[in-house]
């Protein structure tokens, strides 16, 4: 799911600000102005808004680079896949993944909350 979520990188005994823009149960791409250390896996915290912190140790398993704006500057896009995270910060997770798609459809909000708690949505292409 397409996001906008800060997070912190560790790498090489630095401390790196990123943004997550693009988010799953297993994964995400985090886009970063400072290429991190590729041959080790990524430890980094996910600061999910009005929720605690999650962290995660991830493997890169691509990165490209990402032009900003016109092109002058880029930023470093890093896919990584969630190799350690615990089953709370995955529940955590899978709820704000949860928030965010039902902020996306109309009307779900006016559903009782006892129907949407442990539910799972599923929509019918036409």
């Amino acid at each position: 799911m397409k996001v906008s979520v800060p997070a912190m990188v560790f790498s090489r005994g630095e401390e790196l600000k990123g943004k997550i823009v693009d988010l799953s149960l297993t994964g995400a791409l985090i886009l970063l102005s400072k290429l991190p250390d590729l041959t080790r896996r990524l430890e980094f915290y996910i600061k999910i808004p009005n929720m605690h912190v999650i962290f995660v140790i991830g493997s890169i398993v691509r990165f490209d680079i990402v032009p900003v704006n016109d092109g002058s500057t880029h930023l470093y896009g890093l896919a990584v896949h969630f190799s350690n995270i615990s089953d709370d910060d995955r529940l955590s997770l899978s709820c704000l993944l949860k928030r965010s798609l039902m902020a996306r459809v109309p009307g779900i909000m006016s559903l009782p909350a006892p129907l949407l708690i442990g539910t799972s949505l599923t929509f019918n292409k036409k």
